[in-house]
């Protein structure tokens, strides 16, 4: 049994993945690939608003920091928290969703009641009641986390949805026809169909998840000092606006082009990837 296949056009999906994949190389490297400390500032006098050029590439932030060294420490620090979040909601999502497939009529009605009522509560308002209550302390781990249990929610409702439709299936009324156990057709014959349907939510959920963060940042409820992330320089670079604008179009060019790296993708993968019985 085949579950996916290229579509007509995989050249443009195979780059989409390469550049992805080559940001996260360039962010897991970041302590080797960046010139300078992320968090020291070079020179407050002579280095502070450096404008882009041989001796700073991205030029440098009103404290004198390198923002090329910075901004690759944020995307590792931005990219940690979306993945990780993502495997979260992703991981957290699937249980919740197999437990309404195969905990019975009362369990599934609550759980879906649960699901449906947090999902009715915009994400980014509870994130920013975690950060508040928090008071920006959260480390990248707990952040991570916290936003993927909070897009779990979702995540089990689109499942659920297509595990209804898998049901209907031929095979699938045929392995509760044999006394096949709901475990064993669920991990052998339908998390196989599952696949695409994660591996399009999750590359979503990455480009939803690093907006988050930048909000959270921006606000000063993201990561705290002295880790870096794309928000915290959106946040840094904000009173140095009117007389700089490069401290805040670094961080903000790389968060565009990644969130729309990712959107490309999962456009590219939902049209890309058939399902076959």
């Amino acid at each position: 049994m085949r579950v996916a296949t290229r579509g007509a056009q995989p050249q443009l999906t195979d780059w989409l993945v390469l550049s992805l994949m080559a940001l996260t190389v360039m962010a897991v490297g970041a302590p080797w690939i960046a010139p300078h400390d992320p968090a020291s500032p070079l020179d407050l006098v002579h280095q502070a608003l450096r404008m882009p050029g041989t001796g700073h590439w991205l030029g440098t932030d009103g404290a004198s920091r390198d923002l090329l060294s910075r901004v690759l420490h944020g995307a590792r620090t931005s990219l940690t928290i979306a993945f990780l979040g993502t495997v979260t909601a992703l991981l957290g999502g699937l249980a919740w969703a197999a437990l309404v497939q195969y905990g019975g009529r009362w369990l599934a009605s609550a759980l879906l009641t649960v699901s449906d009522a947090l999902r009715g509560v915009p994400r980014l308002l509870v994130l920013l009641g975690v950060g508040a209550v928090a008071g920006g302390a959260l480390s990248p781990t707990s952040l991570a986390i916290a936003m993927g249990c909070i897009a779990a929610p979702l995540v089990c409702r689109v499942i659920h949805a297509e595990l209804q439709q898998l049901s209907t299936r031929p095979w699938s009324e045929a392995t509760q026809a044999l006394g096949v156990s709901p475990m064993r057709a669920f991990s052998h014959h339908l998390l196989p169909h599952l696949m695409p349907v994660l591996l399009g939510l999750g590359v979503i959920l990455v480009g939803e998840l690093l907006a988050a963060e930048a909000a959270l940042g921006v606000v000063g409820l993201g990561v705290p000092e002295p880790a870096v992330s794309w928000g915290r320089m959106i946040q840094d670079a904000m009173p140095d606006l009117a007389r700089a604008w490069w401290p805040l179009a670094v961080p903000c060019a790389a968060l565009l082009a990644t969130i729309l790296l990712t959107a490309a993708l999962a456009e590219r993968l939902n049209t890309s990837l058939v399902i076959h019985d």
